[in-house]
């Protein structure tokens, strides 16, 4: 049965609708994994200002050991929160080029699909090391403080 015009009309703002909304889920993945990374960088950069602070000023004593193997841990877990940061972007020369147009977009729907809840996963991991990442530098940054205090108060 052929469709009416306006059965095609209806079924081509669906799709451009569709393609619009993946479009969006890309941007919004990058922009979460991106932000994730710069809130690690700044964080880390924060508590390495109070451990280094902490070392500068005070004796060296335990807690500005810890502070500073904290540190470094919030470190190691910082390049695994960047180095996670693999999204995947759809790659259409792999559609066989004997499709039709119709199959041919099919596939590439079908694949931007995939592509968007592949990427998911990878956000959902990128948070999840970011979220360490960020406990351990508060971390190593509350020690930090705390053998400000206890350093200057002797």
């Amino acid at each position: 049965m052929a469709e009416t015009n306006d059965e095609l009309a209806a079924r081509a703002v669906v799709e451009a609708y569709e393609a619009a909304q993946v479009e969006r889920i890309a941007q919004r993945q990058r922009a979460q994994v991106d932000t994730a990374k710069v809130v690690v960088t700044f964080v880390q950069a924060v508590a390495g200002a109070l451990v280094g602070t902490g070392l500068q000023v005070t004796p060296n004593s335990w807690p500005d050991i810890a502070a500073s193997a904290v540190l470094g841990l919030g470190l190691l877990l910082a390049l695994i929160t960047i180095a996670r940061d693999r999204l995947i972007e759809p790659n259409f020369s792999a559609i066989d080029p004997t499709y039709t147009d119709v199959q041919r977009v099919v596939a590439m729907e079908t694949l931007m699909r995939l592509v968007a809840q592949t990427n998911e996963t990878v956000v959902i991991s990128v948070k999840a090391w970011a979220f360490r990442c960020v406990a351990t530098s508060i971390v190593a940054g509350g020690i930090a403080v705390v053998a400000l205090l206890i350093g200057g108060s002797s």
